[in-house]
């Protein structure tokens, strides 16, 4: 019997980089993209998890001990967040694709909150209340509390009311 193969990278919704920066307690220190903070405010996204040798080109991994160092030059992420302790030894030997470079006094700890975030994230939930779109089935005199989730398909009528922590499968 062959050896089962390891998933190593996790795809998810896109997350904005000033998230992580927030997520991960950390903060910038450098970057390749011209007229940085504007990037990361307006466009700078990721949507992958992985090992720095594993994650494409829209993910981010974690250089959390020594055994990672080494892949800081040849990783394909564009986003990198780095322990404190290993940044001298990250800095000097990033790859082209790093756009991003977060330092964080506990990548671990960051690494355990991302995963959490992204961990209760139910791809089936592609709408809230707050984000309804002209394309979906609801009537506008709905009523729908802002903790529900509303899987696509789903019709509501005039007049329904959908209270808090309600999930919606399709009709």
């Amino acid at each position: 019997r062959a050896p089962r193969k390891v998933k190593r990278v996790v795809d998810f919704r896109p997350i904005f980089v000033s998230k992580l920066v927030d997520i991960v307690a950390g903060r910038l220190v450098s970057g390749q993209g011209e007229n940085l903070e504007s990037t990361i405010e307006s466009t700078m996204e990721f949507s992958q998890l992985g090992e720095p040798q594993m994650v494409g080109e829209k993910g981010v991994a974690f250089i959390i001990s020594e055994a990672f160092v080494k892949h800081a030059a040849t990783t394909n992420a564009a986003v990198l967040v780095v322990d404190e302790k290993l940044l001298e030894k990250v800095l000097g030997n990033l790859s082209k694709s790093v756009k991003v470079c977060i330092v964080s006094k506990n990548a671990y700890l960051g690494f355990a909150r991302l995963t959490k975030i992204i961990s209760e994230q139910d791809t089936r939930f592609e709408w809230s209340p707050s984000s309804l779109s002209k394309e979906l089935a609801v009537h506008p005199e709905a009523s729908i509390d802002s903790t529900v989730k509303i899987a696509s398909g789903v019709v509501i009528c005039k007049g329904a009311t959908i209270g808090p922590r309600s999930v919606l499968f399709p009709n």
